[in-house]
């Protein structure tokens, strides 16, 4: 269900690999980001700021109205982007407590 949400502010799942044999590990694989917001703490101006608060908002929105909720958010699980630009593209990732409303 993950890997159909057509949302652009998620960190897209491309694939899950399971266990073939009791012990293995899965693993899933997951859109590249630069890193998370966490550590451009201080580094961002104000404009910058304000675009992110906005992009965040809207997928959480996006979320919502698919009947979705981020149950574990916070900046540790939004991630980032770097546009050519010079912008920053943020991404909302962490999906592990993902839940449906109602």
């Amino acid at each position: 269900q993950l890997m159909d949400l057509q949302i652009p502010g998620i960190v897209k799942l491309h694939a899950i690999y399971s266990a073939n044999q009791p012990g293995e590990k899965v693993g899933m694989m997951l859109e590249q980001c630069e890193g998370d917001l966490r550590g451009l703490k201080g580094k961002l101006d104000e404009r910058t700021q304000i675009s992110a608060m906005q992009q965040i908002f809207t997928t959480l929105i996006a979320l919502h109205n698919q009947g979705l909720s981020h149950e574990d958010f916070k900046l540790d699980n939004v991630f980032f982007n770097q546009k050519p630009e010079g912008e920053i593209e943020t991404k909302v990732g962490d999906f592990g407590f993902l839940s449906r409303l109602g």
